[in-house]
């Protein structure tokens, strides 16, 4: 009778925290921490509707640097909590009235619901914590460079390539226009297969390809890369990777740095 009490306990502290409390103990704190339960589970549920309603909203909030951390740090103390609304079940338990054979099975299966609750807890603020580190590290010192007419403007390149493979081609092109003011970004798909890219006035690619890049059915702009690194890398010295660099001016920076376009 005392081994099936305990387990119920322990699985109602599991399902309902302070349930066990209002039960078979301190009213109090089981009332309490039933606020808490009902209150997390209320915020759950929310956080779901605006997964489904207004996924951007969501995101924000984790992604605030203030609203993150609060997050953590009730993540913690909700972690902390549920481990001791356990230890007092554990208290409720009285292992020492339970049967010699049923006393390490009890305990255990009291640690192992402290681990899936408490622990799963303390985990998910751990990732958040990396998460609000990460986006803090990235975004701390600001943008390094100036806006052009309110936008800030990025080139991402997703490429593959390999031993089998000859040079690297950006298969993926897609520009990010961000506006400097409310962060609302346009993503504009650059066809791989554009053909007769023109280089700026100030490129020194643009004295091999005066009339853009129009050397044949080759000459598609994700072949760029490949061509400034295997055979115009002297255009670009100290340059580590010059095929990633805007093919203007050496110095200015990569091209994220640049406003204008190539073609």
């Amino acid at each position: 009778m005392r081994t099936k009490r305990a387990f119920v306990l322990l699985l109602m502290t599991l399902l309902v925290p302070g349930s066990a409390q209002i039960v078979a103990g301190d009213r109090k704190l089981g009332r309490i921490a039933l606020r808490v339960t009902f209150s997390v589970w209320a915020l759950v549920v929310l956080a779901a509707l605006l997964l489904i309603v207004n996924r951007t909203l969501l995101i924000g909030i984790l992604a605030n640097q203030a609203a993150s951390l609060f997050i953590v740090v009730l993540l913690v103390a909700l972690a902390l909590g549920w481990a001791a609304l356990f230890v007092n079940t554990l208290r409720l338990i009285r292992p020492v009235l339970l049967a010699p054979g049923m006393r390490p099975v009890v305990v255990v299966s009291l640690v192992l619901a402290m681990v899936i609750s408490s622990g799963t807890l303390g985990y998910a603020a751990y990732l958040l914590n990396v998460g609000r580190n990460a986006i803090g590290s990235i975004f701390s010192a600001g943008p390094a460079i100036d806006p052009v007419d309110g936008r800030y403007n990025f080139l991402m390149m997703g490429g593959d390539a390999g031993a089998d493979r000859t040079g690297r081609r950006p298969d993926s092109l897609s520009v990010l226009s961000v506006d400097a003011s409310s962060g609302k970004t346009a993503i504009i798909s650059v066809p791989r297969n554009l053909q007769n890219a023109r280089f700026s006035d100030d490129s020194p690619m643009r004295k091999i390809y005066p009339d853009g890049y129009n050397c044949g059915d080759e000459c598609l702009i994700n072949a760029i890369n490949t061509e400034v690194t295997d055979k115009h890398k002297d255009l670009y010295p100290g340059v580590e990777d010059p095929g990633a660099r805007r093919p203007s001016k050496p110095s200015p920076g990569p091209w994220e740095s640049r406003s204008r376009p190539t073609s």
